[in-house]
């Protein structure tokens, strides 16, 4: 898969983990103390890729804990920054998808046109 690659596929795997974060805060944001969650990873892939492909792959984010409450019953879940992250997350995602894909289709027509 190469470099590229595999740094687009950790994309993937952690908008999809920043995504599952915010609908696990959708589900629960009724439930008494719930503390909402979010991954964050975007400036750490950053900074990674300016070191090494190869450190980028291994990024994993940082999941952070919203402190305080928002609501009556302590919930710390703010449905607006919470479908806010949902949608860039998805955003982030669909655009990592659709480069690995015109990667793969690339490579599929190097394969096919170099084979005689």
């Amino acid at each position: 898969m190469g470099w590229y690659g595999s740094v687009l596929a950790q994309g993937l795997t952690l908008s999809d983990r920043a995504m599952q974060y915010a609908s696990n805060d959708l589900a629960n944001s009724q439930t008494p103390n719930f503390r909402s969650k979010t991954l964050s990873f975007q400036g750490e892939l950053s900074r990674a890729l300016r070191r090494s492909a190869a450190s980028a792959a291994h990024v994993q984010g940082v999941v952070q804990t919203e402190p305080g409450s928002l609501s009556p019953n302590g919930s710390s879940v703010d449905m607006t920054a919470v479908m806010v992250n949902l949608t860039h997350n998805e955003m982030l995602y669909n655009l990592a998808a659709q480069a690995l894909t015109t990667q793969d289709t690339s490579l599929q027509t190097v394969v096919n046109t170099s084979t005689p």
